[in-house]
């Protein structure tokens, strides 16, 4: 792969520079798109797994990812 290649895929590298500090590099968009994709299911996973009835109270944040409500 090309260097322009992988920065074109590096979303990370288009406004700053990232010194890949103890081997932690910037990720690629195919692999944010899974990570982010992975933290709403393992959401889904958590919560429809409770086993909540009719009355029960559940407590958030304002501020909570759109997918969590």
């Amino acid at each position: 792969m090309g260097i322009e290649r992988i920065r074109d895929e590096t979303p990370g590298v288009r406004h700053r520079l990232h010194f890949n500090n103890a081997e932690a590099g910037l990720m690629p968009e195919r692999v944010l798109a899974a990570v982010v994709g992975n933290a709403t299911l393992a959401w889904d996973h958590a919560f429809y797994g409770l086993d909540l009835k009719p009355g029960d109270r559940i407590l958030t944040a304002e501020a909570k990812y759109a997918a969590n409500y």
